[in-house]
């Protein structure tokens, strides 16, 4: 007994300091789940124009940033009764996160994190395939490469040098989202912060002339998708955020797909825009959005 007492001690004395520190060396311990989103709730979306959507529905024209009434993040507010601040806007990239945009019809946009502050419960984010004009390089330069008759024009520029300028640019964009997910914290400290995927919109083995590049740069595109989608998904891992695999759901819906929810060069159907969503994919992801909000462990 004489011996027990101190041992005692010590460990109620060990279990003090745990409690102060928060336990933070407990391999038992476990974070905290993600706090419901709720009716009334302030939902900020964040991104370019694969969340503003122009094309899917009605759009807001007061700001040039042609963004969707229908898109992604208006489904998810209307099916959870949120109060949306959308400011997703096309042709954004990273740095319209920070500093204001000038939209493609003229207009000047304030940056879109003064949209978040700390009353913000809910942020959506996708965005980083207009930095470097990744996304714009492959759809109108490759395209426009593969007029001049040659096998392969983007892939054998890309290596250019002997390593993949791709590569490096995609570690780049990582680096960006870190900074992006950073500030986003800062503002909003109580939001939870998702982080939602890129589609899956290059087919994955065939090719097709709603995605006229040449045919031996079909590989090159598939790693522009790939790498779009990973580095959004790797800076939500290194920032723990939560992210939202969107690939899955919209594999075979590509481009070429006869069940195309993206579209290719020549939209099949009216008022759809070139390259952009079609209803399809937004309502898709506005599902995914609203199911992972309700049990994140997916």
């Amino acid at each position: 007994m004489l011996i027990g007492r101190p041992l005692r001690g010590a460990a109620v004395a060990a279990c003090a300091v745990a409690v102060l520190t928060g336990c933070q060396d407990d391999p038992q311990a476990q974070p905290d789940p993600p706090r419901p989103v709720s009716a009334g709730d302030e939902y900020v979306a964040l991104g370019d124009s694969y969340t503003a959507a122009p094309g899917t529905g009605p759009v807001d024209v007061e700001d040039g940033c042609v963004r969707s009434v229908n898109n992604y993040p208006h489904l998810v507010a209307t099916e959870l009764g949120l109060e949306l601040n959308d400011v997703s806007c096309g042709g954004a990239r990273t740095d319209a996160l920070y500093a204001s945009q000038r939209t493609p019809a003229g207009v000047d946009r304030p940056p879109q994190l003064h949209a978040l502050s700390e009353a913000t419960d809910l942020v959506t984010l996708r965005i980083g395939a207009n930095d470097f004009n990744l996304y714009g390089n492959l759809v109108q330069r490759c395209v426009e490469a593969a007029q001049g008759g040659q096998p392969a024009p983007c892939t054998e520029e890309d290596a250019i040098g002997g390593t993949s300028a791709l590569d490096g640019i995609i570690e780049e964009m990582v680096g960006r989202l870190d900074r992006a997910i950073a500030e986003v914290r800062e503002r909003a400290p109580d939001a939870r912060i998702l982080v939602v995927g890129y589609p899956q919109f290059v087919p994955p083995i065939a090719t097709c002339e709603q995605l006229p590049i040449a045919a031996g740069d079909y590989p090159f595109a598939r790693r522009v998708n790939d790498g779009l989608i990973a580095m959004l998904e790797q800076a939500a891992e290194r920032a723990d955020a939560e992210y939202l695999d969107v690939a899955e759901a919209t594999l075979g819906h590509d481009m070429c797909s006869p069940e195309a929810w993206i579209a290719g060069a020549v939209p099949a159907r009216p008022g759809a825009t070139a390259f952009h969503p079609y209803p399809e994919e937004q309502r898709a992801v506005a599902d995914l959005v609203v199911e992972h909000l309700a049990d994140p462990s997916g």
